[in-house]
């Protein structure tokens, strides 16, 4: 006599699973974030050819200078902090991250993405990032801004029809620094 377990499904037939014993079901509930389900939907705008011109107001208060230090501007804020070697790397880039915003200027879901990678950016550097500033080394600050924004932001957008990639996400820091929203110093 066998074991009390054994079970002999050769002529068995279901309209769901055949298992011998114990069936264990793996369910992984996943939450898109809201980049993600612009995006998705981006893709599919993006397929329909249809032209939006609907402003974006995050996008605009974003796009408003604002100089509450009194040091306007991204070359300026380079030199208050001591990093004016980075200004060509940082028109280069905060240039190309202004030519995706005006590609995208009649698509108003591109806007929404838009404005959420800013906004992301923005609120990050500030709240997390920024603080850090004197207590480490430019070097060590610079490595800290790409782990914690622009690295996980890329794997965030993954490929995408508006192009952004780590490059134009460091476009987003300095174009951000341009108009006063973030600042080294």
């Amino acid at each position: 006599m066998g074991d009390s377990n054994d079970v002999n499904q050769s002529n068995a037939a279901a309209d769901g699973d055949v298992v011998g014993r114990d069936k264990v079901t793996t369910n992984f509930h996943y939450r898109r974030s809201k980049i993600e389900v612009l995006l998705e939907r981006l893709g599919l705008e993006d397929n329909d050819g249809t032209l939006r011109a609907t402003p974006n107001e995050t996008l605009q208060y974003y796009a408003e200078p604002v100089a509450d230090d009194g040091v306007l501007g991204l070359e300026a804020k380079l030199a208050a902090a001591g990093r004016s070697g980075q200004l060509p790397k940082a028109i280069r880039e905060k240039e190309q991250f202004a030519k995706i915003i005006e590609a995208w200027a009649h698509s108003e879901i591109a806007q929404s993405v838009l404005s959420e990678l800013l906004s992301h950016v923005e609120q990050k550097y500030n709240n997390n990032i920024y603080t850090l500033k004197d207590s480490l080394p430019k070097a060590e600050f610079d490595k800290l801004v790409y782990s914690e924004i622009i690295e996980p932001l890329n794997e965030k957008v993954g490929a995408n029809p508006l192009g952004v990639c780590e490059l134009t996400i460091s476009g987003m820091v300095y174009w951000l620094a341009e108009k006063c929203h973030i600042r080294w110093h």
